[in-house]
């Protein structure tokens, strides 16, 4: 396992984080960095091709090279291969050297890898190869590829790196050179001598492809390089697209089976592109791929809102798509319940794709509460996410004889998902922030007989049900619950334990849950487990907290969970951590499907005590399924067994292929011999209850797991690349690495505790606001990447930045707050400060006051601020003060980096509602309203409490001592929800929604526009059309229409259902009244447009009076005019032409007919000179783009209206794409002055 560690030196400057020890050198070491700046195209290369030419210095006499302030020549004498190499001499500054020009060959956001030979003929600080952009705006970009520290002279050095193209603006010029300082400032820049150089274009990964299988948080890797092998370690580095620093990721695991590498990076950011280098260190082979993660804003379309109340299924059979998803949520009320009461199967059946379900209360399903089974297995259902619902009272009872059993039918789940055992036809379902808990059944325990079954192994109701899927699913945030009386058999897991499929197929995230109540499996991650990871999650009250009996394919990875309380039947807790293995002892053939690997890194086995003082944790670590394990790495756990002599490892078969070391354990180990070389055999000790452990999660699901700095363990663990990064120090042993946040499970850790948006500023300024200052984001000089803001141009200490806060902090709560700074020139003091205003006035809080900061180095401020505040809270925001040096005026420049402020939870017995809902009593519309909701409310230690409205409709207002009032107005009437908090000063609170109903009084109806416009009916043709949708009442009364006014032609139905026939004499636009009634005393009226045409017409609006509807404008200005017209009372004025064809257009595409001839007129007024006027049909069909001239008119004349006309067949081939008529109106004698006109009476008819 040492191949699980890699240690690499840093570059000197902040700036280049990519780095790559080249050659081990004594008293040298060799650092190459590089940096990503933003993208425009440039040209298109073949994968594989370079960049340089004449790379190798063969050409003679010298081609592509320019001298760049030196002399350059051809040497024969000294070469790192071949016959030549390039000389460098006669320099006088860094950069004087040699370049060639790339521009043509370079392109946009490609990867390119590649790089030099370089001898120098005397020493150096460093040496670069760099690229540099020159934009068409005369601005210049660099691009750093590679960087050498401190070379000595005679010596051939190799530069090679990788790098993606970038630069920003038009390109004008992009070249390729090399820099070659001098030692230690004595102003002597040697001569050197170059060879061999490339850069080349290097393939990357499609998204998409097998390689790479993206979730939320995680990549999948597969790699089937040709000389694949146990020997030749896969090696992974990464970094997102456009940074330079590269991560390493855990080596991938090789698997000789199939001859295929399989690992994962993890700990990513969701919606975001990474760049990934797979090497082998013994072949050097190299895949260099791209792959995204997964968005977790899913594109609304269609919002399906249901009722307060159903007590049928909701059958889900539509697909959204992509771009598009489905929405199932609740409506107006704020609650949608199905409660089927054991009449129906499910609350819901899912046989579709790209759908949400948000947001319900599901209960009394006669098997489970929701259904995803697609009804054919040609059909793949993917995309379905299951959120923010409350999920309970599924399930029925087993049939023993001819009565019911006493346990529950097993496998019946609050969500249940089961493909085709043929196709397996689904894949990535979310279900994510979910209450689940409380089945209608019972499971068996351990020491119950199911007289179903004849058995002992619990039988019974699940939380989550999925198998013969293809996988990569994410189940995370959610909260599995329930009582003694309601057991779950396993929480999460389904069928095929011993196969190449089951649960946990392939590529699936389970993170950030809270599991408890099970008699077996809380995670039943059992199967092929291929790319399985499980990460974050608190188990309590349950057996096997995470079961891998067996894992067939690999790897799967186990990581950062804690376990508490374990239950194996109502006497015992004789639970177990994770359960490995396949053969369970038996007969069957189990065993064929072992061999795939499992990491179990840095878990926490807690133990609690009872009230009589015995702990009642995990009484066996890691343990075998019966006769044995292979293939797991364990690595920086805790084992902490009830007593010393359980089993913190059991490993029957003693397998050689396991590896278990650097973790804590109080208990036996039972493996190969050598296992745990450097573990330690203690207890833990635990930063709160020192001891023992605070092993209860509070309110919002978080606790604090830390060691001691005292106990065992404490900075004792080993680095695992992408599993430890972020350490203080040496890792910690456990799941909760000293100085890092509470850890936090369940719904709610869904949302971040940092309150600063873009801290690291890798967006540039969004979210800051600049304060009398200039921000200047600086890619150059940083703490961390990608880059920090500069500051300046500040006349007093407060100048420079600030964040709006207001809407991210919590009353009554302590925050902690650091941020990084690096200050040009001396200051007396540093401070970070809380600015805000309440109902009292306004207030600052020092969040840190730091005197005589360091200069020209980057420094870190931290500290603490309560953050309480009085009434309504009005304004909030982080600013920072940096002052003068003993009151000369000089403020300095300065940047900054890494602002973090995150909310702490000190330890107090928080407030809490008796009831959630609090249901108030009734109100009336327009009527004052007041209650108090004080006595809803406890406090346990007698605080003093204030109040606050969070949310909810603006009428009701919430004052600090709990009472409530406001008028509530006619769109506030029906059930009104409000979101309230109470505080106690300590950093306590709780939240309640607040109901309250609101009585109606009639209103009048309103019509949602004025005019209405209908659009056109052919003369001789039967207008339909309706006004249903044109009205509304805020009351919901039933609205009766009809016609006041206007064309005798048209018929307004009581229903609003219009209907007509119109004759020649209705030709032109026809204007109606009409009015709405409620039924109740209340109306309203409104102009309704009807435009009537010539049969065969395909014109709207030809006579412009109806305004500009219709018509666009082509890079010009239309306007309805009323100052001059053909006909009737308007026409359109078009004015500011820079081309002949720039004027006015009308889309046809859904009114022309094929093979037709129209006849096509206008009339035209044109303000001066024109060679030519043209009425012109432009489409595009499936042979291409085609203009038909309909009138072409020479010399027209000007100032005065005339009549341009003609015909011309419409032919189009195959499918009518797009359609539209314009006009052309030509300059005069080409003097590119494109005259102002008037348009009127546009006609085009089908003849």
């Amino acid at each position: 396992m040492e191949d699980l560690i890699s240690r690499e030196s840093t570059c000197s400057e902040p700036i280049f984080k990519f780095q790559r020890i080249i050659r081990n050198i004594p008293g040298l070491t060799l650092i190459f960095c590089l940096t990503i700046t933003h993208l425009f195209p440039a040209a298109v290369m073949a994968l594989g091709a370079d960049l340089i030419e004449n790379g190798d210095i063969e050409a003679d006499p010298i081609q592509f090279w320019e001298p760049y302030g030196a002399s350059i020549s051809i040497t024969t004498e000294d070469m790192h291969k071949g016959l030549q190499a390039l000389q460098i001499s006669n320099r006088t500054k860094k950069h004087h050297g040699t370049l060639q020009d790339i521009t043509d060959r370079i392109s946009l956001d490609s990867l390119y890898m590649g790089g030099a030979w370089i001898k120098l003929s005397s020493p150096s600080d460093q040496v670069k190869m760099t690229i540099k952009y020159y934009l068409a705006n005369g601005s210049r970009e660099y691009q750093r590829v590679a960087v050498i520290n401190n070379p000595v002279a005679n010596q051939w050095y190799h530069i090679s790196g990788g790098f993606t193209a970038s630069w920003s603006g038009t390109l004008d010029r992009a070249v390729v050179y090399f820099e070659v300082d001098d030692d230690q400032n004595n102003g002597i820049y040697s001569n050197y001598l170059i060879d061999d150089i490339n850069l080349e274009l290097t393939p990357q990964e499609p998204i998409g492809d097998k390689s790479i299988v993206p979730t939320f948080e995680s990549l999948g890797l597969y790699w089937s390089p040709t000389d694949g092998s146990n020997e030749n370690t896969a090696k992974v580095r990464y970094r997102q697209q456009h940074e330079t620093e590269w991560q390493d990721g855990l080596d991938l695991w090789f698997d000789e089976r199939n001859a295929e590498y399989r690992g994962s990076l993890v700990h990513l950011t969701p919606d975001t592109t990474y760049e990934i280098e797979l090497k082998l260190d013994q072949s050097g082979t190299t895949k260099l791929l791209t792959g995204t993660t997964w968005s977790e804003d899913f594109p609304i379309g269609e919002v399906i809102e249901l009722p307060a109340l159903s007590d049928q299924t909701l059958r889900i059979t539509e697909s959204g798509t992509p771009d598009s998803y489905r929405l199932y949520t609740v409506g107006s009320t704020g609650e949608a319940t199905i409660d089927v009461a054991k009449n129906a199967d499910h609350n819901i059946e899912i046989n579709a794709s790209y759908v949400i379900v948000r947001g319900l209360t599901l209960k009394g399903a006669n098997k489970s509460a929701i259904s995803i089974e697609p009804t054919s297995e040609e059909y793949t259902q993917k995309k379905v996410i299951i959120e923010d619902n409350d999920i309970s009272d599924w399930g029925s009872n087993g049939i023993c004889g001819s009565g019911p059993c006493p346990f529950g039918i097993n496998q019946q789940a609050g969500v249940y998902v089961v493909g085709s055992a043929n196709t397996e036809n689904i894949q990535q379902i979310i279900i994510q922030r979910n209450q689940i808990h409380h089945p209608s059944t019972d499971s068996n325990s351990w020491d119950e007989i199911n007289p179903e079954t004849n058995d002992d192994h619990p039988n019974g109701p699940h939380g989550v049900t999925l198998y013969q899927t293809q996988g990569n699913h994410v189940i995370r945030y959610n909260h599995f619950y329930s009582d003694n009386d309601h057991r779950f058999n396993d929480i999460v897991g389904g069928k095929h334990n011993f196969s190449y499929g089951g649960f946990a197929k392939a590529d699936m995230d389970i993170y950030g849950n809270i599991f408890s109540y099970n008699w077996d499996d809380a995670v039943e991650s059992e199967g092929a487990g291929k790319n399985i990871r499980i990460w974050g999650n608190y188990f309590s009250h349950t057996y096997t907290d995470v079961a891998t009996a067996t894992v067939s394919v690999g790897p799967t990875y186990i990581w950062r969970n804690i376990t508490t309380i374990t239950d194996c039947s109502d006497n015992s807790h004789n639970g177990v951590f994770v359960k490995a293995g396949g053969d369970d002892g038996g007969t069957g053939d189990h065993g064929i499907y072992w061999g795939g690997r499992i990491y179990v890194f840095h878990n926490s086995i807690l133990q609690p005590q009872d009230t009589n003082g015995e702990y009642i944790g995990n009484h066996s670590g890691i343990t075998d399924h019966g006769t044995g394990m292979d293939n797991l790495i364990a690595r920086n756990n805790i084992l902490h067994m009830y007593k010393s002599s359980a089993a913190a490892i059991k490993d029957r078969g003693l397998d050689t292929s396991n590896s278990f070391d650097f973790d804590l354990y109080h208990g036996q180990i039972t493996a190969y011999e050598g296992s745990e070389p450097n573990g330690i055999n203690d207890r833990p000790y635990y930063a709160l209850n020192y001891g023992q452990g605070n092993w209860e999660l509070d309110q919002e699901g978080t606790g604090n797991f830390q060691l001691d700095s005292s106990s065992a363990g404490y900075d004792a663990g080993i680095p695992l690349a992408n599993f430890n990064d972020n350490a203080n120090g040496l890792p910690d042993i456990g799941a909760h690495e000293s100085g890092q946040s509470r850890m936090r499970f369940g719904p709610d850790a869904a949302t971040s505790l940092d309150i600063i948006k873009n801290g690291k500023f890798s967006k540039g300024t969004i979210d800051w606001n600049e304060y009398n200052a200039t921000l200047t984001p600086d890619t150059l000089d940083f703490h961390s990447k990608p880059q920090s803001m500069l500051i300046s141009d500040r006349t007093a200490r407060y100048y420079g930045l600030d964040q709006t806060i207001i809407d991210r902090v919590t009353n009554g709560s302590t925050y902690v707050g650091s941020a990084w700074l690096k200050i040009e020139s001396p200051s007396d003091r540093v401070k970070m400060s809380l600015d805000y205003t309440d109902d009292t006035g306004r207030h600052w809080n020092n969040i840190v006051n730091q005197s005589n900061p360091t200069i020209g180095e980057w420094f870190q401020i931290s500290g603490s601020v309560d953050m309480s505040w009085i009434g309504t809270l009005q304004k909030a925001r982080v600013y920072f003060e940096v002052y003068d040096s003993n009151g000369n005026g000089n403020y300095s420049d300065y940047r900054i980096d890494d602002v973090f402020m995150e909310r702490q939870f000190p330890g107090n017995q928080p407030p809490q509602f008796t009831a959630n809902p609090v249901s108030l009593a009734e109100a009336i519309e327009s009527e004052n309203y007041t209650q108090s909701i004080v006595s809803a409310v406890i406090d346990p230690e007698g605080d003093p409490l204030a109040f606050q409205k969070l949310s909810g409709p603006e009428w009701l207002a919430l004052s600090i001592d709990g009472d409530v009032s406001g008028t509530p107005e006619n769109a506030d009437v029906g059930i009104n929800q409000f979101l309230v908090q109470v505080i106690d000063g300590n950093g306590g609170s709780d939240e309640a929604v607040i109901e309250i109903s609101v009585a109606d009084v009639n209103h009048p109806p309103v019509f949602m526009a004025n005019p209405i416009d209908k659009n056109q009916v052919n003369i001789g043709s039967v207008f339909n059309s309706s006004l249903i949708e044109d009205a509304e009442d805020a009351d919901g009364d039933q609205l009766t229409f009809s016609k006041l006014s206007g064309p005798a032609w048209l018929t307004v139905e009581a229903s609003g259902v219009l209907t007509g026939l119109p004759t020649t004499d209705d030709l032109g636009l026809n204007t109606f009244t009409i009015n709405v009634s409620d039924g109740h005393g209340a109306d309203a009226q409104s102009t309704l447009l009807i435009e009537v045409r010539h049969t065969g017409a395909v014109i709207i609006n030809g006579g412009f009076e109806n305004s500009t509807v219709s018509w666009s404008a082509n890079s010009a200005t239309i306007t309805q005019s009323a100052a001059d017209a053909h006909s009737g009372g308007y026409s359109l004025s078009v004015t500011g032409r820079n081309k002949r064809y720039h004027g006015t257009e009308q889309f046809v595409t859904d009114y022309l007919q094929a093979d037709t001839l129209y006849s096509g007129s206008a009339w035209l007024k044109i303000s001066g000179d024109s060679d030519r006027v043209k009425m012109t049909i432009d489409y595009t069909d499936d042979s291409g783009r085609h203009w038909i001239k309909i009138a072409n008119l020479s010399n027209p004349p000007s100032n005065e209206w005339f009549k341009l006309s003609g015909s011309a067949t419409f032919t189009p081939t195959g499918t009518l794409q797009r359609a539209r008529v314009y006009f052309e109106v030509y300059d005069h004698d080409n003097n590119s002055i494109y005259p102002d006109y008037l348009l009127d009476d546009v006609r085009l008819d089908a003849q």
